[in-house]
């Protein structure tokens, strides 16, 4: 098989498998809320809340780790925050060592560097 097309089904996997458990979180909290139960319509809501932000974050960093989008950014905030927010809900602190004025961007985009760090 061309690996190219193993490359392709590994990328794929690992995206739907990231996006399907917030998206079918979201999916539960929509049918918890059709209940209507308060208590419960309460829980749903931030359920709701804070998958849709994670399933946004996921889809924002596979956009500029796997796609086109990484040369529309002009400053490294942007990409601290879409990888702060990727690693949200996550059990990791992730630390920058670099201030937003010390970085070159023109470097950085060089070679394909962004897409290089956001997919180890």
């Amino acid at each position: 098989m061309n690996n190219d097309y193993v490359i392709s089904e590994l990328m794929i996997s690992r995206l739907c498998h990231d996006i399907s458990s917030p998206i079918g979180a979201v999916n539960n909290s929509i049918e918890l809320i059709n209940e209507g139960e308060s208590d419960i319509t309460e829980q749903a809501e931030i359920l709701l809340r804070d998958n849709a932000s994670d399933a946004i974050a996921r889809l924002n960093f596979y956009k500029v780790a796997y796609g086109l989008s990484t040369y529309d950014i002009k400053d490294i905030s942007k990409i601290r925050e879409i990888v702060s927010d990727y690693f949200a809900n996550d059990k990791l602190d992730l630390t920058w060592s670099v201030s937003d004025d010390s970085v070159n961007l023109k470097n950085i985009f060089v070679g394909g560097f962004t897409k290089l760090f956001l997919n180890i």
